[in-house]
């Protein structure tokens, strides 16, 4: 990779310094809900939105596997609604409603264009007596998915109704954007374009460089200015994404994945921070059943691959993570024209498949990392790579092997560093060179959960990424 063009990138699509933590600690994480076998005819017998028996399993199992917070299927059946949300409440956990289809955008254009015709045909007859029959458990409101540029102002009038209605106060918004390199039709609402291939955004996988800078840029101004317009408009509590590196076109181009992740992991992370939101990474919890159907399958992403994304996350200044999907759903288009399935965590009997061990050890991952970055303030990273050398905690580091999140100041008293290894399979290794000596530098223990002291009186820490991929450090006085 070629450093100086990866650097001014990185600079372009930065922000200013922003001290601002985000807006709460993600206990648990997010699952986007698919409820394919509620729409065949007959439903099927796992369906959980007709069912109580099947809804209440259906939320234990999710919430056994950590997920603390439901991105409901759409619906405009009270009665399903509530089917899904009594469970829910029962948990102690909380619920999104999608409101994609019924505010007028590019994914739902029947949807309301006006608030009267909005409050009219959702809130009163859905919205308002689900918030006042489950109050907090109903936490808020699940936008459009993936909104077009077009969009943008359109969801900002919906925002305005929302909150200006006492009925749903104190309700959040979610909202996940388009990918980093999402193409034209997709930014333009044309259709589900998909994403731009590395050539398409100046990456040369055969040679490791990127050897159209300019094209680059022009994605990454792109969707910056694109993420500033929605968090400023649309004002979400939460901010998401979803990249998926597990696919072919970017395990296959090494330059091309570092590439999107650090920069769709910044951009997003950078501005929730700087506006006081939470930001939140969508995790791949899904494999293409027919790969040799899909032009661009997504793989396996295992327990490991799994927290070796998280890792890289956390060291660009993430928050939190949601699972996509709940259920086995099908995809459209394909090679054959009629599309094919996705595994998810659960069947539709609401029973796991093998993908719900990894999401199950992804929690108990993520789970620990967050709870202690949230008491700390994101300050930056450090990655030969990116052609970022040094830092204010992270003087140096010894190779090209692992990447450095800080989490503090060398002037606090006590500080955090966040390692995560290059590649998602491979052992990473560097010593790493503080800018001042430590009293006590401790590593905590994913086994455990302790913290367990690694040095005392030095400005050294040896880090060694193999068994995990990721490693957090904390640094004392």
């Amino acid at each position: 990779m070629k450093k100086s063009a990866v650097s001014a990138l990185l600079l372009s699509a930065s922000l200013p310094f922003q001290s601002a933590q985000a807006a709460e600690f993600v206990d648990g994480s997010f699952a986007f809900m698919t409820a394919e076998m509620c729409y065949t005819t007959p439903a099927g017998s796992g369906c959980y939105r007709n069912d109580p028996v099947q809804a209440r399993k259906a939320v234990n199992a999710l919430a056994d596997l950590g997920v603390t917070k439901f991105l409901l299927p759409p619906t405009d059946i009270l009665a399903a609604a509530r089917l899904i949300a009594a469970p829910i409440k029962e948990r102690g956990l909380s619920f999104y409603t999608y409101e994609g289809f019924d505010w007028y955008s590019t994914r739902g254009p029947d949807g309301a264009t006006d608030c009267t015709s909005y409050t009219q045909r959702r809130i009163d007859p859905l919205l308002a007596p689900l918030r006042a029959e489950f109050g907090d458990t109903y936490a808020g409101l699940h936008f459009a998915d993936e909104p077009a540029l077009d969009d943008i102002a359109r969801l900002q009038r919906q925002t305005d109704c929302v909150k200006n209605d006492p009925r749903l106060g104190g309700m959040k918004i979610f909202v996940n954007l388009l990918p980093l390199h999402a193409n034209n039709a997709s930014f333009n609402g044309t259709g589900h374009g998909g994403a731009l291939a590395p050539h398409e955004y100046g990456v040369d996988c055969a040679a490791g460089t990127i050897s159209q800078p300019a094209l680059t840029t022009a994605m990454v101004n792109r969707y910056s200015n694109y993420a500033r317009d929605a968090v400023d408009k649309i004002r979400p509590d939460y901010l998401a994404f979803n990249l998926y590196p597990f696919v072919p076109s970017l395990q296959n181009c090494a330059t091309a994945r570092d590439l999107l992740m650090s920069e769709n992991m910044s951009i997003v992370s950078n501005m929730a921070r700087s506006r006081g939101r939470t930001s939140v990474a969508y995790m791949q919890n899904v494999r293409t059943a027919d790969p040799s159907n899909h032009p661009d399958p997504f793989n396996h992403a295992d327990f490991n691959s799994l927290r070796w994304s998280a890792s890289w996350f956390y060291v660009f200044g993430g928050d939190g993570l949601a699972n996509f999907a709940s259920h086995t759903h099908r995809y459209n288009g394909g090679f054959n024209g009629q599309g094919g399935w996705q595994t998810s965590m659960f069947d539709w009997n609401n029973d796991p498949t093998d993908l719900a061990g990894d999401a199950l050890n992804l929690h108990s991952y993520s789970r620990q990392f967050q709870h202690e970055l949230s008491a700390y303030t994101y300050r930056g990273f450090v990655d030969n790579a990116l052609g970022v050398s040094t830092g204010d905690l992270v003087g140096w580091i010894s190779s090209n092997q692992v990447l450095a999140g800080e989490y503090g100041k060398s002037t606090d008293t006590r500080a955090l560093v966040v390692f995560a290894r290059r590649f998602p399979t491979v052992s990473g290794t560097a010593t790493i060179g503080l800018n001042r000596w430590w009293t006590q530098i401790e590593k905590l223990d994913l086994y455990t959960g302790l913290w367990t002291t690694v040095g005392t009186s030095t400005n050294r820490i040896d880090v060694s990424l193999s068994t995990d991929p990721g490693a957090l450090y904390r640094l004392t006085m």
